[in-house]
């Protein structure tokens, strides 16, 4: 039989944390899985690299970084329409319209069809590491605003009394 294939699954949440934990007890997968985001995921990456790891899976939001810092091929659980929009509409419904979504680095791919669905445009804040998105988040403290991002950004943002709505992959 044949060696399993060593998977490394950055994580940067619980839910997706337990998940890939649970496919890593099937038989012939061996998952090895950290949790962490941007900077706080380079202890991972070095243990990845030194297990031998042979590709690494993370969300589309950490992809970038990840790349950045790893020889190791980069895969990304990929963000559809529906992702991103159900957060906002959940939110925009229970709020109204005062949402910011945080991105890293760029701007959703989608979002001009998002807003088209919602009937506005949500504040868009592009952060670039971590204590850049603290800066951000300390901007917004007094505006009011209910965070939409990622488990990281929003694990930040509800640490810092946000409403938060997190975007989940389907």
């Amino acid at each position: 039989m044949e060696n399993p294939v060593s998977i490394g699954v950055i994580s940067t949440h619980a839910d997706f944390t337990a998940l890939c934990r649970q496919i890593g007890q099937l038989p012939d997968i061996k998952i090895m899985v950290y949790e962490g985001a941007l900077e706080s995921c380079l202890t991972g990456l070095r243990e990845f690299e030194q297990k031998g790891v042979e590709v690494i899976v993370t969300s589309e939001g950490n992809t970038l970084f990840v790349k950045d810092n790893t020889q190791i091929p980069v895969m990304s659980v990929p963000r559809n329409t529906f992702d991103t929009f159900y957060p906002l509409a959940k939110a925009a419904k229970q709020y109204g319209p005062k949402l910011t979504l945080f991105s890293y680095r760029k701007p959703p791919a989608n979002l001009a069809e998002i807003s088209e669905l919602l009937g506005f445009q949500p504040t868009i804040a592009i952060f670039t590491d971590t204590n850049h998105l603290e800066s951000l988040l300390e901007q917004f403290h007094d505006l009011d605003q209910v965070i939409i991002g990622g488990g990281f950004v929003c694990q930040l943002a509800s640490g810092l009394g946000f409403i938060t709505e997190r975007i989940n992959l389907s």
